[in-house]
Order: structure tokens, then sequence, then C-alpha cells
């Protein structure tokens, strides 16, 4: 086992897998690597001039992009201007850096702009800041460093939205911690919500407020906390079209037992839609005063909510967002619901996308969509009938869709592309007929796509920038090619395979890599990965299986893996690999197969070295789940219970008015404590664990491990590591070999790396640069 803290280079990848390791003379395609990681990533975009009588118009698109040279991910801004209708005339700016920006937002008429700001002064302090500018000058910078934590920005807490009245501000923060004057509050538990929110514990909405007409600085009051029921995390909040003192925001609640379950991927948890309607008599100081708040759940208990938006209708304001089933699978089918705003009648739900159970071929699978929906999520385009626009999984395809907001008649917006399965993202719209999109495969790096509505209603779409790429990346690029291939007998279930014309002369079969997505509520799709493209690239096939369970297939699809995972999910993969076999895309025999994927695809990983342990050669790991009786520090434990087939009850507080009062805090309706593990579910659930078929594991086996990972605790991998080196000790000391000698290139032997300061998704600069390396280079010891 290694400690790695970032900075694995060469020499100790050669010392890791040994003298004999094949370690590539080419530099080149290390480089090639290198500069497709550095492709610019399109996170969020809004338009300018949007509405405007002028018919230039410019796009703002914010990137990340990985920089090797500083380890960090930097993020960056690009101005696009371009002319409107048929031409697209344009020019782009340079990527430039955002420095010390974290967030920015922009009023309706565009004439105000928030910009948040946080500033490392040196190694111990850091500033947090907010500017408020008007028509492109800066009115005032506050220092709010002393007033709270952490601004939020993550997708499920953040809130960041001027108010239509264009007089106020909220976003999120985390609260100040009670004084250690007061032991019991000081030291009282308080649980974060996981994997990838790690601190974020009291999440809390703050008000800027500033006189529209007079917006100079002494007008401008705050920020100011709103006092929230303290037993429900708010966030994503919005303002109302209708009421400078109303709020939509999205409340998450605890469990019974305490437990605050965590967020990231998981679309089922306790959760809801609250009208939150602030005091609007005079605060006795409003710079600090906390502002009272009068709070009504809108949502029943059975489902999960989120992404609060509203929009007008006609005459009509409406509310709506996405709801998914409480409990069960983390990821599902999401609903697009509505409710008239308007009106103070008693709240009525209408549901506009519903739950597609079993779709026939070719059709609406229905919505599995991102976290959040966009800021403007609808399209006017001069109709009754405003359009939601977003993206879903659609098979293994990400595609654009359009739901009717009169009707619910969902429309794919996305336009045919020749058998290229571009997968699609949804960036941001600019409210009337315009979409900015991005498109991408896995040869073809993120295009920037912008969509125009016609007056029939139909999406044009054009280019509207490309990445900047050598002449060398992309005739590489030229040569990866993308099929989705059915398997046959387990309809729906397909995989997504990648290959370059470099290694398909006929003349030799590259070795497969299956490569089985985690979730298992996830899906594996066509969206450039340079992690596998640059394997693509290294002569490998890569198999990307969307077996049972994966979204973009209908509700039962999702659903028919529950109490099977281990078995159904197994064997999906395993059909896939044969199924490509039978049609000579890959073959079987020593270093012709091969297998990875991280969390539950590393617990397919295990299973399938363990229940077929002939098939492949050599296999990795990454923050794998090898131990489902393993619960005890997981941010998600329902799910060992859940997707085992065993009872985990997860229901939310029915719709109720609450004030932000201490004592009127009510107890849930249903009961939502973690179950005690008894004799008879520890021994169901060690025998649908990969540990349990640890000893007819014979290939080699590499294993990474994130030393924070909060989602898949490390000791998942330390604990499979040892069982494999004792079987791999005994292996070698039957072969009068020394168990110490690194093992040989086609028995049994392990390795684990175990990265410093990396979490679930082990995606940091240099952490994924030496994935792409280690896995290469664990799988060239074996390949044919």
């Amino acid at each position: 086992m290694r400690l790695y803290s970032g900075g694995l280079r060469a020499a100790p990848i050669k010392r890791l897998f040994g003298t004999n390791a094949q370690i590539p003379a080419q530099k080149s395609r290390a480089e090639v690597y290198t500069e497709l990681a550095e492709i610019p990533i399109p996170v969020s975009a809004r338009f300018r001039n949007a509405g405007k009588k002028s018919n230039a118009t410019e796009v703002e698109v914010t990137c990340v992009v990985r920089d090797h040279l500083q380890n960090l991910k930097r993020t960056k801004l690009k101005t696009i201007r371009f002319l409107g209708g048929q031409n697209l005339d344009h020019e782009s700016s340079a990527l430039t850096d955002l420095e010390d920006v974290v967030l920015q937002a922009t009023s309706p008429s565009q004439q105000i702009r928030a910009v948040f700001k946080v500033v490392k002064k040196d190694a111990k302090e850091t500033r947090r800041l907010i500017e408020l500018w008007k028509d492109g000058l800066l009115i005032r910078s506050l220092d709010v460093t002393g007033t709270h934590g952490d601004f939020y920005t993550d997708d499920h807490l953040s809130s960041f939205s001027i108010s239509p009245f264009e007089n106020a501000l909220v976003y999120t923060a985390e609260q100040n911690p009670p004084s250690p004057d007061n032991p019991f509050e000081f030291y009282k538990f308080n649980p974060d919500f996981g994997e990838g929110l790690a601190g974020k514990k009291s999440p809390s909405l703050f008000i800027l407020r500033w006189n529209a007409k007079d917006m100079t600085p002494s007008n401008i009051l705050g920020p100011v906390r709103l006092d929230t029921p303290s037993n429900i995390r708010f966030g994503q909040a919005t303002f109302s079209p209708l009421c400078e003192d109303t709020l939509y925001a999205t409340g998450y609640e605890l469990t019974t037992d305490g437990r605050a379950l965590g967020l990231r991927g998981c679309f089922n948890r306790p959760s809801g839609i609250w009208k939150l309607d602030l005091a609007s008599e005079p605060l006795e100081d409003p710079n600090t005063t906390p502002i009272s708040v009068s709070a009504s759940k809108i949502t029943p208990s059975h489902l999960s909510c989120r992404s609060p938006r509203t929009f007008f209708q006609g005459s009509d304001a409406k509310l709506l967002w996405l709801s998914a089933a409480t409990g069960g699978p983390h990821l599902s089918t999401d609903s697009i619901q509505t409710t008239n705003i308007t009106t103070s009648a008693p709240v009525r739900i209408e549901t506009l996308s519903d739950v597609v159970d079993e779709p026939q071929s070719g059709e609406f699978p229905g919505l599995y969509a991102p976290c959040n929906l966009p800021t403007q999520p609808v399209l006017r385009n001069g109709t009754s009938d405003p359009l939601i626009v977003t993206y879903s999984q659609w098979g293994s395809r990400m595609t654009v869709v359009g739901i009717s907001s009169a009707t619910g008649t969902v429309r794919d917006l996305t336009p045919d592309d020749c058998g290229q399965h571009f997968s699609w993202n949804v960036l941001a719209t600019d409210g009337e007929s315009r979409v900015l999109a991005t498109r991408s495969n896995l040869g073809v790096p993120y295009e920037l796509m912008l969509g125009t509505m016609d007056e029939h209603g139909e999406m044009l779409w054009k280019v509207l920038d490309r990445p900047i790429l050598s002449v060398k990346v992309q005739e590489a690029l030229a040569t990866v090619q993308t099929k989705i291939i059915p398997i046959p007998g387990r309809v729906p279930v397909e995989t997504i395979v990648t290959q370059s014309t470099l290694f398909t002369d006929g003349k030799t079969t590259p070795p497969c890599i299956t490569w089985p997505h985690g979730g298992p509520h996830a899906s594996a799709s066509t969206e450039f990965y340079p992690l596998i493209t640059a394997l693509v690239l290294e002569g490998y096939t890569v198999s990307q299986p969307n077996y049972t369970g994966s979204l973009g297939y209908g509700d039962k699809f999702v659903r028919a893996l529950l109490g099977k995972c281990g078995t159904l999910d197994v064997e999906d993969c395993i059909a896939s690999a044969e199924h490509l076999i039978s049609l000579g895309i890959s073959e079987k025999g020593p270093g012709k197969q091969l297998v990875t994927g991280g969390s539950h695809g590393g617990f397919l990983t295990g299973h399938l070295i363990g229940q077929y342990p002939t098939f492949f050669s050599a296999a990795v790991l990454r923050n794998a789940v090898t131990s489902a009786t393993n619960t005890t520090t997981t941010d998600i434990p329902d799910w060992y219970f859940s997707e085992f087939g065993l009872q985990y009850e997860l229901s939310s507080s029915v719709p109720t008015s609450r004030s932000s009062a201490r004592g009127d805090e009510r107890p849930h309706e249903a009961p939502l404590s973690m179950p005690i593990i008894t004799t008879s579910m520890y021994d169901a659930l060690y025998h649908a664990s990969p540990i349990s078929k640890v000893d007819n594991v014979c290939i080699p086996v590499l294993i990474l491990t994130g030393a924070e990972d909060r989602r898949v605790a490390p000791s998942h991998s330390v604990e499979y590591y040892h069982a494999l080196k004792a079987k791999a000790a005994a292996y070698l000391q039957s072969k009068g070999s020394s168990p110490h000698n690194g093992g040989d290139k086609g028995g049994l032997s392990v390795e684990l790396l175990v990265f410093k300061g990396e979490g679930h998704s082990l995606d940091g600069v240099e952490t994924s640069r030496v994935n792409f390396e280690v896995i290469k280079q664990w799988f060239g010891r074996v390949r044919k």
C-alpha cells in the first residue's frame, strides 16, 4: 500500500510495477492525455443583451480548465459576440482567469451584477467579498468575512438570485458557529452533508437589499440572515415574481435519528419545496438582526423535490420544480411539477412530465434531469405555450428536451447527428427563443452550440465555438469511433464501444476494457471523457455497459436491479463482454479482456473477477464497494439497504406551515431512522459483496482509493487489499517465490494506492493524471 499526495512521476511508477514494467518511450502519448485533460469544460453560461432590440448578442461562458503545471483547476471566462438571425458571424475572446470569483449573477434587466469573491491574502487569512455593480460601475464592495462562513457554490444548496424587482439578492452561506462560551451548543454534534460537501453543516439564507431607484452605497442593507426553522436546511432559493418578500426554496430535512444523508448525486432525499414569507416590519438593526420568516411546505412527503423556478404563462405566475420518489434508488425518473402562484387559493399541484415506466423502442424514456434546471428554463418564443428546456439521459446519450408547459408533451430538441452519438448539456437560455448548449462525444471534445427556435417551433442548431487543439491531437481524435451496441436477450441493456481505427486494421484485435459505470443508478454516456479517450488512443477498445438499473431506459429498468445487485448487473456486464467477442470486436484469451470501474463500477469489477476468475486478465478498482456490511462511515447508509433488497424507509414532513420559532418543529410522519443490522441482514449483505468471492480472484488487481472518501470508506479498499495480499503471498509461496518480489506477469498480485486529500471521484488534476498512467501500465503488463 502506498500513500500519495500528488507528484507521482515516471520513476515512482517504475518502482511500483517492478523493473519489467513497460513504460512507454513515446512521450507524445503522455502529452496527448495532458492536452485532452486540459480542454476547457463549459459549466455555465449566460446571454447578454437578451431581449434587447439590438441584433448583436454576447454570451459569457464559464469554463473549468485543468492546469497540470500548478496542479489545480482554474475557472475561466470566454465572451463570444455574434449576430442573431441566420448570420452567425462571431468573434471569441481568449479565456481569461476569473481570479478569486466564485459566483456571479445578473439582474433581469442586466443592469446590475453581483460578484462573490474569496480572496486569499496569505496561507492563514481568507476574505469573503460581495461586489455590486450597476451599468459597469462598482457601487459597493462588502466584506462579509465575519458575517458568516463559506459561500455555498454547490448544486444542491447554493442560492444566487437577484429579485425580479432588482432590489435584493439572496444567497446561501454557512452560518457562523455558536460561541465556545456555551459548550453544549459549541460542541453539539451537527452533521454535514457528506461527500463533496464536507464541513457544510448549517446552510443559511442571506439577503442583501437596496433602493432600486437610488442604488447608492448608503442604500445597500445587509447581508441579513433569514431566521428559518432550524431543523430544515434551505438552499436553491429564488424570488417570487409577484412579491419582493416571498421566496421559494428547497428544504432538506434530517432523519429522525439525526442524520444528514449525503446529497451529492442523490435526488431521493427527504426534501421539498417551501414558500418563505419574510416579515415586512422594520428591523431593529437592518444590518444584523435576522429576518423572521413564515415557512410553509408545498410538496408532499413521498416526493423529493428540488430546483424551484418561476415563469409566466399568460397572466398567471407559475412555480415549477423537479421531483422524484423519496427513498429507493438514489436516482430514478424525474417529474416536472407546477402550481399557479398568482392566487392565494390552496396549492394545486399539476404534473407536466410524469414517470415513464416501460417505454417502447424509440419512445421518450422519462426525464433524467441534472440536479438543477437552467436559471431561465422556459422559452416563451412569442407563444402562449412556453417550453421548459433541460437535458436528460436518453439511452446511452444525453439529449436536449423541451416540455410543453401547457400539455406536458415532450419533444426531443436534439438534431440528427448522422450516427456520431453526441451527448448534449444545456447551459442557458435567453428566456425567449435561444438555447446555449454543449455537445461532445468520445472523439469530439466540447463544442458550444447555439439553438434558435423558429416561428414553427423547430430548433435550429449551429456551432458557435470549438476548443483549439494541436494538429497531432486533432489527427488522433479523428481516428476515434463510437458505437452503441444492444445486447441480445437482455433488452434494453446496451454498451458503448469506443475504438481507434489506428488499431482496428483487421489483423489484430485490440484488448478490450470493460468499464461499468458507478451508481448503480447512473448511466454511461457518449460524452467526452479524456481518460477513456486517451486509453483508446493507447490501443484499447473500451466497452461501457449500461446494465440493468441504469438511467435513460424507463423507471421499471431502474428499479429492476433493487435486491439483485451483484447478480443481475454482473450478468449484464459479462453478457456485454461475451457479445462483443461474438461480433469479433474483442476476443478471449490472456491479455485480451480487462476490467475497471469506480464506486458501484468497482463493486461490479470485484464481482466480475470473483465470479468469472479466468475471463479477465487484470483489474483496476477505484473507490470500490467491496463489503456492503461496512455501513458505519458512509454518508449514504440507505444505499446499502435499498440496493440489496432490505427495508430503509424515507419520507419527509407533510405539507404544513411552520414559523421560525424553535418550539414549532414537528416530527416526521414516518420512521426514518437507520435499521439495526441483524445477523441475517449481515449475512445477506456479506454474500452480496465482492469480498465473499475474493478467494476466487487469480489475476493482478490494482486498487485506487481516496483517503477522504465520505461515500465509500477507504476501509473497503484496505480490507480487500489485505485479503488479496494474503492470498497472493500464499500463491507465490506455493510456487517457491517470495511474496515481496512484485508478483509475476500472469498470476495474482495486488497493489493499493491511497490518494491523500482526494474524495470519492478521484478527480484532482494530478490524481486524474496518475490514474491514467497507472491504469495504462497495470493493463500494459498483461496485454497481448
